[in-house]
């Protein structure tokens, strides 16, 4: 790695060391707000927000995991292996730091697929059959996503793209699993 700026070699571990600072934080800054909200919520309300905090937790580590360890090799294996013959690549170190942590952050985000869809299901916003009617255009959705926020090679973007269609139908068949049981047990009430 280089530094080409002139800021960068004292800006770039002032810049990691917050990254890792709000990481080792946010477990407690989560019990935080967790414990404001708390005294105010029905039980099965505080059932549901725990249960979508640790999920929500879980599935961006496992993201940001996925991206660390599989994507980002293969990217940057990639961009290297195009460039040029004659053209050395030195990385800047402010660059890779920014390409890292947008990346890292892009599948941390696209893993709450399946949150955002019992969400949105939860809410009656749309339902089951709904969420199965358009999956087309989440696939091509998904790949849209993978273009803007991948760097502008087809293996990143189908590195996202799938993973997030992927979670989308894990989606539907949690929200269908806990949503059919609400119906069936509101049926049998009923009767």
């Amino acid at each position: 790695m280089i530094a080409t700026s002139v800021v960068s070699p004292f800006i770039t571990p002032i810049k990691v060391a917050l990254y890792v600072a709000v990481m080792i934080s946010l477990p407690h800054t989560l019990y935080q707000i967790w414990k404001f909200f708390k005294p105010g919520l029905y039980q099965h309300e505080k059932l549901i927000a725990g249960l979508g905090l640790v999920s929500s937790v879980l599935l961006f580590i496992m993201g940001a995991t996925f991206a660390f360890k599989f994507v980002i090799p293969v990217v940057l294996h990639f961009i290297v292996g195009t460039a040029p013959e004659g053209v050395a690549v030195m990385t800047e170190i402010e660059s890779y730091l920014n390409f890292l942590i947008s990346i890292l952050l892009a599948f941390g985000i696209s893993f709450q697929m399946p949150i955002l869809v019992v969400a949105i299901v939860a809410m009656g916003i749309v339902d089951v059959t709904q969420l199965r009617q358009i999956r087309g255009y989440v696939v091509v959705g998904a790949f849209v996503i993978g273009a803007i926020f991948t760097p502008p090679d087809i293996i990143s973007q189908f590195m996202l793209a799938i993973p997030l269609w992927l979670l989308y139908e894990l989606g539907i068949v949690v929200a269908n699993v806990l949503f059919n049981s609400r119906k069936l047990a509101a049926n049998s009430e009923a009767s």
